[in-house]
């Protein structure tokens, strides 16, 4: 099997959808673009609404949560392009263009989920006693260690870039012969599991935070739950589909090393390792922050 069929996303070549067995249900690359494009571009008018909605309230002035929009639009906005050749081109698998696109979009994807860790340390930094700087300072820490991986991707994510445009080979020549390619199979997991692990630290301090409060145990269960599940499903959530994708990543890349027979690009891998672990998140994150938007309107909250 060609070592294009392997790339991130693996691109389909399923003439048409088939049920088989040993590989699972195909999508015909006309099928992905018709899911994909009109997704993905959904979402970046969806982001791009909300990006407006900032600056008609503040203007053009630097804030967290306009970083974060900036960069999830742009992260929508290079996947939607990215699935062109398989909506108007007719094309079988990504070109080099569209797969750089691709590359960028999830290095963008990192850094706008970074802006929210930011945001939820901060919260949680804020929500501690100032007296307890020790828990304050290895928040801090571990937030500056996340952004660091994710802009030390990023660059990686640029070098591959340009090594891919500057050489004359093919795609798919490139990528069975490239150390690159392998080293971003790998690179890509470890910055998605360090933004996992740390959105569910955060989570499981607030939780702790939570049972500690004297009004903890006269609250109903029904009250318990619901308060749990508006602080904590957003960020189990989100760590869960970035586990999720990592830990398909790093699947496709044992298959690669050992030369075993590669996940198929089938059904499940673009459902599980593709749309449901960018998609969600996505929408749950535009979700927190509008939420964020009016408590900080109402002036109920200190984060700005």
């Amino acid at each position: 099997m060609s070592t294009l069929h392997f790339l991130l996303p693996p691109a389909p070549t399923s003439p048409s959808i088939s049920d088989d067995d040993s590989s699972g249900v195909q999508l015909s690359p006309s099928i992905v673009g018709l899911v994909g494009f009109p997704l993905y571009l959904l979402l970046s008018l969806l982001v791009l609404h909300r990006l407006l909605h900032h600056l008609r309230l503040s203007g053009p002035k630097p804030t967290l949560r306009k970083t974060f929009h900036l960069l999830l639009l742009l992260n929508t906005t290079l996947e939607t392009c990215s699935y062109i050749p398989f909506t108007f081109l007719s094309d079988s698998t990504y070109t080099k263009w569209s797969y750089m696109l691709h590359l960028f979009s999830v290095a963008f994807d990192l850094i706008a989920f970074s802006c929210v860790t930011v945001q939820w340390s901060r919260i949680n930094n804020f929500e501690i006693s100032f007296s307890n700087k020790i828990i304050r300072r290895r928040i801090s820490l571990i937030v500056a260690l996340v952004l660091l991986v994710d802009v030390l991707f990023f660059l990686f994510t640029l070098s591959v870039c340009v090594a891919l445009g500057l050489s004359p080979k093919s795609l798919s020549e490139w990528a069975n012969s490239a150390d690159s390619y392998k080293r971003l199979l790998l690179c890509e997991p470890l910055a998605l599991s360090l933004n996992a692990f740390c959105v569910i630290i955060y989570g499981i301090k607030m939780v702790r935070r939570l049972l500690s409060l004297r009004t903890w145990s006269s609250l109903s269960p029904t009250t318990k739950a619901r308060i749990l599940s508006q602080a904590l499903g957003v960020m189990f959530t989100c760590a869960g589909c970035y586990l999720l994708r990592g830990g398909l990543c790093l699947a496709q890349y044992s298959s690669l090393v050992k030369g075993a027979s590669m996940i198929e690009t089938d059904l499940l891998w673009w459902l599980f390792a593709i749309w449901v672990p960018t998609v969600v998140p996505s929408l749950l994150l535009l979700f927190s922050m509008r939420n964020v938007d009016r408590k900080v309107e109402g002036g109920r909250t200190p984060i700005g």
